[in-house]
Protein backbone atom coordinates (compact mmCIF):
# COMPACT_ATOMS: atom_id res chain seq x y z
CA UNK A 1 0.00 0.00 0.00
CA UNK A 2 1.21 3.44 -0.84
CA UNK A 3 0.82 6.59 1.22
CA UNK A 4 -2.24 7.70 -0.74
CA UNK A 5 -4.10 4.43 -0.07
CA UNK A 6 -3.18 4.53 3.62
CA UNK A 7 -4.42 8.13 3.87
CA UNK A 8 -7.70 7.21 2.20
CA UNK A 9 -8.24 4.26 4.54
CA UNK A 10 -7.41 6.42 7.56
CA UNK A 11 -9.86 9.07 6.33
CA UNK A 12 -12.58 6.43 5.86
CA UNK A 13 -11.90 5.03 9.35
CA UNK A 14 -12.07 8.53 10.86
CA UNK A 15 -15.38 9.18 9.08
CA UNK A 16 -16.78 5.89 10.36
CA UNK A 17 -15.66 6.74 13.90
CA UNK A 18 -17.21 10.22 13.62
CA UNK A 19 -20.49 8.75 12.34
CA UNK A 20 -20.56 6.16 15.14
CA UNK A 21 -19.87 8.84 17.77
CA UNK A 22 -22.70 11.01 16.42
CA UNK A 23 -25.11 8.05 16.48
CA UNK A 24 -24.08 7.20 20.04
CA UNK A 25 -24.57 10.80 21.16
CA UNK A 26 -28.03 10.92 19.50
CA UNK A 27 -29.04 7.69 21.25
CA UNK A 28 -27.84 9.04 24.61
CA UNK A 29 -29.84 12.24 24.08
CA UNK A 30 -32.97 10.24 23.22
CA UNK A 31 -32.49 8.03 26.28
CA UNK A 32 -32.03 11.06 28.55
CA UNK A 33 -35.16 12.71 27.15
CA UNK A 34 -37.15 9.49 27.58
CA UNK A 35 -35.94 9.18 31.20
CA UNK A 36 -36.89 12.81 31.91
CA UNK A 37 -40.37 12.26 30.46
CA UNK A 38 -40.80 9.15 32.58
CA UNK A 39 -39.77 10.91 35.79
CA UNK A 40 -41.81 14.11 35.37
CA UNK A 41 -44.39 14.28 38.16
CA UNK A 42 -48.03 14.10 37.21
CA UNK A 43 -51.31 14.47 39.07
CA UNK A 44 -52.74 11.09 40.01
CA UNK A 45 -56.39 10.26 40.34
CA UNK A 46 -57.70 8.87 43.59
CA UNK A 47 -58.40 5.12 43.72
CA UNK A 48 -61.77 3.81 42.62
CA UNK A 49 -64.58 4.38 45.18
CA UNK A 50 -62.52 6.99 47.07
CA UNK A 51 -63.42 10.66 47.56
CA UNK A 52 -62.05 13.53 45.53
CA UNK A 53 -62.96 17.21 45.70
CA UNK A 54 -64.12 19.59 43.01
CA UNK A 55 -65.21 23.21 42.74
CA UNK A 56 -68.94 23.86 42.28
CA UNK A 57 -71.07 26.98 42.28
CA UNK A 58 -73.54 26.83 45.16
CA UNK A 59 -77.05 28.28 45.34
CA UNK A 60 -75.67 31.65 46.47
CA UNK A 61 -73.46 31.76 43.32
CA UNK A 62 -70.22 31.26 45.29
CA UNK A 63 -67.48 28.84 44.33
CA UNK A 64 -67.49 26.10 46.94
CA UNK A 65 -65.85 22.72 47.49
CA UNK A 66 -67.87 19.57 47.14
CA UNK A 67 -66.88 15.94 47.15
CA UNK A 68 -67.44 13.17 44.67
CA UNK A 69 -66.66 9.47 44.62
CA UNK A 70 -64.33 8.25 41.88
CA UNK A 71 -66.25 5.84 39.65
CA UNK A 72 -64.01 6.23 36.60
CA UNK A 73 -67.04 7.63 34.79
CA UNK A 74 -67.07 10.09 31.90
CA UNK A 75 -67.87 12.89 34.34
CA UNK A 76 -64.87 11.96 36.51
CA UNK A 77 -62.72 11.91 33.36
CA UNK A 78 -64.00 15.33 32.26
CA UNK A 79 -63.41 16.89 35.66
CA UNK A 80 -59.89 15.49 35.77
CA UNK A 81 -59.12 16.61 32.22
CA UNK A 82 -60.47 20.12 32.99
CA UNK A 83 -58.49 20.50 36.24
CA UNK A 84 -61.54 20.40 38.48
CA UNK A 85 -60.37 17.35 40.41
CA UNK A 86 -58.49 17.53 43.71
CA UNK A 87 -57.25 14.79 45.98
CA UNK A 88 -57.38 17.00 49.06
CA UNK A 89 -59.83 19.55 50.40
CA UNK A 90 -57.19 22.17 51.30
CA UNK A 91 -56.10 22.62 47.70
CA UNK A 92 -59.68 22.75 46.44
CA UNK A 93 -60.69 25.28 49.11
CA UNK A 94 -57.71 27.49 48.29
CA UNK A 95 -58.79 27.58 44.66
CA UNK A 96 -62.44 28.24 45.55
CA UNK A 97 -61.31 31.20 47.68
CA UNK A 98 -59.26 32.57 44.76
CA UNK A 99 -62.20 32.20 42.37
CA UNK A 100 -64.51 34.05 44.76
CA UNK A 101 -61.97 36.84 45.24
CA UNK A 102 -61.44 37.11 41.48
CA UNK A 103 -65.21 37.46 41.01
CA UNK A 104 -65.20 40.22 43.65
CA UNK A 105 -62.36 42.05 41.87
CA UNK A 106 -64.24 41.75 38.59
CA UNK A 107 -67.29 43.30 40.21
CA UNK A 108 -65.21 46.34 41.26
CA UNK A 109 -63.79 46.51 37.75
CA UNK A 110 -67.33 46.55 36.38
CA UNK A 111 -68.28 49.33 38.81
CA UNK A 112 -65.30 51.65 38.25
CA UNK A 113 -64.01 50.91 34.75
CA UNK A 114 -66.22 48.49 32.79
CA UNK A 115 -64.66 49.32 29.43
CA UNK A 116 -61.01 49.14 30.51
CA UNK A 117 -58.91 46.48 28.82
CA UNK A 118 -55.18 46.56 29.62
CA UNK A 119 -52.90 47.08 26.62
CA UNK A 120 -50.01 44.65 27.19
CA UNK A 121 -48.32 45.79 23.98
CA UNK A 122 -47.56 49.15 25.59
CA UNK A 123 -45.63 48.92 28.83
CA UNK A 124 -46.06 52.65 29.46
CA UNK A 125 -49.86 52.48 29.71
CA UNK A 126 -51.21 52.32 33.23
CA UNK A 127 -52.39 48.99 34.57
CA UNK A 128 -52.83 48.40 38.30
CA UNK A 129 -53.54 45.21 40.18
CA UNK A 130 -54.55 44.48 43.76
CA UNK A 131 -52.50 42.29 46.08
CA UNK A 132 -52.50 41.45 49.77
CA UNK A 133 -49.36 42.68 51.54
CA UNK A 134 -48.72 40.18 54.32
CA UNK A 135 -46.11 42.36 56.04
CA UNK A 136 -48.52 45.28 56.45
CA UNK A 137 -51.69 43.17 56.60
CA UNK A 138 -53.70 45.12 54.03
CA UNK A 139 -54.68 45.14 50.38
CA UNK A 140 -52.49 47.40 48.26
CA UNK A 141 -52.20 48.23 44.58
CA UNK A 142 -49.20 47.92 42.32
CA UNK A 143 -48.46 49.06 38.78
CA UNK A 144 -47.95 46.37 36.18
CA UNK A 145 -45.81 47.06 33.14
CA UNK A 146 -45.34 44.06 30.89
CA UNK A 147 -45.87 41.05 33.16
CA UNK A 148 -49.47 39.90 33.27
CA UNK A 149 -50.71 37.73 36.07
CA UNK A 150 -53.58 35.70 34.63
CA UNK A 151 -55.39 35.31 37.95
CA UNK A 152 -56.18 38.95 38.63
CA UNK A 153 -58.09 41.93 37.34
CA UNK A 154 -56.42 45.17 36.24
CA UNK A 155 -57.51 48.76 36.78
CA UNK A 156 -56.58 51.82 34.70
CA UNK A 157 -55.27 54.10 37.47
CA UNK A 158 -53.77 54.02 40.93
CA UNK A 159 -56.72 56.08 42.18
CA UNK A 160 -59.28 53.49 41.10
CA UNK A 161 -57.12 50.61 42.34
CA UNK A 162 -56.72 52.37 45.70
CA UNK A 163 -60.51 52.82 45.97
CA UNK A 164 -60.85 49.08 45.48
CA UNK A 165 -58.18 48.45 48.13
CA UNK A 166 -59.96 50.76 50.55
CA UNK A 167 -63.26 48.96 50.01
CA UNK A 168 -61.65 45.53 50.42
CA UNK A 169 -59.75 46.56 53.55
CA UNK A 170 -62.92 47.99 55.08
CA UNK A 171 -64.99 44.93 54.13
CA UNK A 172 -62.47 42.48 55.60
CA UNK A 173 -61.51 44.67 58.56
CA UNK A 174 -57.86 45.14 57.61
CA UNK A 175 -55.86 48.08 58.89
CA UNK A 176 -52.24 48.79 58.17
CA UNK A 177 -50.25 47.03 60.88
CA UNK A 178 -47.01 48.73 59.81
CA UNK A 179 -44.72 46.08 61.27
CA UNK A 180 -41.30 47.47 62.03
Amino acid sequence: MNNKEVSEQLLQAAQLLQSAAEKLQAEETENTQAEQQETEPDIQRVPLDKFYRRIAIDSSAKATVTWEIEHNSNIDEWRFANNNYFADETTAQSLADKINFLMELQRYHDIYCPDFVPDWNKSNTDKYCIYFHHFFGVFMCNRAFCCESKETVYFPSSEIAQKVCDRLNKKYGYTNKGKE
